[in-house]
């Protein structure tokens, strides 16, 4: 029977009023994510579910609320949720994939994304960027046979994609293959567009820092600052492998560098220094580093806040003191 007002029937309007909620409960879960209320979003993401059972993007949306909130392995249930029914689909969307890869890498459970990765190409064999996905997986993990196997047989089957030598190069500096991982890196750059030189040598030296082989990797940057000369980072990066070859005053030069390249990141790009020197338990350099920082950037908090730990560090906590004394006392008051 139609509705005497409107011409509908008592189920469209029920239809219509659900529909109505549902909007309303997602705009408010929104409005919380937006104020990082993951607690409150969580629970109307929990009724958004409830009212409707089949609208995966809750569910997505769910997972992304608990990871926010610290609740990680319940996000991880919601996600695996949703992978589940990936990896059944004809078409393999992957969205819930991608976000169990990118957490398992934020949180270095490497043996869980291996797990999630041989899943995946186990059901999209062919796929040429879950296979490289996979093989990272195993590198980082520590299994590099397994990850040069991948990248090799990608390399033979796409010989002109220059990251997959690349790749290859990496699993071998990673298995302390060093001569033969500089010819696949020069074969990325052979294959490559010009231009591209410098970025496969960083590449490579951040697989030498990694490898614990810091004066390849001092070898590596200088190459790469050499053949990139506008590319300021690549000189901090070779501040770091000196830094870890204890030559700290060639390290400052290096930042310098890249301080005149990029003169506006001055303050950040000693503060990277500053918090690398102190990895290193090296506190005196460090609070010089962080004091440059200032220097450039009076504003910046953290810059202060760090500097004031790097003293206090190495006994000088007098000086540490005054400085916090600082943030505390209002700009303009005695």
């Amino acid at each position: 029977m139609r509705g005497p007002q409107y011409g509908t029937t008592g189920k469209e309007i029920e239809e219509m009023t659900d529909q109505t909620n549902t909007e309303q409960y997602e705009r408010m879960a929104q409005l919380y994510m937006k104020e990082k209320r993951y607690p409150e979003a969580i629970a109307v993401y929990r009724q958004l579910i409830r009212m409707k059972p089949d609208m995966d993007s809750f569910v997505l949306c769910l997972a992304w609320a608990l990871k926010d909130n610290g609740e990680i392995e319940e996000a991880v249930e919601q996600f695996e949720k949703l992978f589940r029914k990936e990896l059944a689909r004809k078409v393999f969307t992957g969205f819930a994939y991608d976000e169990l890869v990118r957490l398992f890498r934020e949180t270095r459970q490497y043996d869980r994304l291996v797990d999630v990765c041989e899943r995946a190409v186990a059901v999209q064999k062919k796929d040429v960027h879950l296979r490289h996905t996979l093989g990272d997986a195993y590198l980082r993990a520590g299994r590099h046979a397994e990850a040069l196997a991948i990248f090799e047989a990608l390399a033979a089957e796409e010989p002109d994609m220059s990251v997959f030598h690349a790749s290859v190069g990496g699993a071998l500096i990673a298995a302390g293959r060093f001569d033969e991982a500089e010819a696949s890196y020069r074969r990325a750059i052979e294959n490559d567009f010009p231009g591209k030189e410098g970025m496969f040598l960083n590449k490579m030296g951040h697989a030498y820092m990694l490898a614990g082989a810091y004066g390849r990797a001092e070898s590596a940057f200088r190459r790469a600052a050499a053949a990139s000369g506008e590319e300021p980072i690549y000189r901090c990066d070779l501040g770091d492998a000196l830094v870890m070859l204890g030559r700290v005053e060639e390290a400052f030069q290096a930042y310098g560098e890249a301080v005149g390249v990029n003169p506006d990141f001055e303050g950040t790009y000693y503060f990277r220094l500053g918090n690398r020197l102190m990895k290193e338990n090296r506190a005196p350099e460090a609070a010089e580093a962080f004091r440059r920082a200032g220097a450039a950037d009076p504003a910046n908090a953290f810059y202060t806040l760090s500097l004031a730990e790097a003293l206090s560090a190495c006994g000088r906590t007098g000086e540490a003191q005054a400085i916090l004394e600082t943030l505390r006392t209002p700009a303009g008051e005695p």
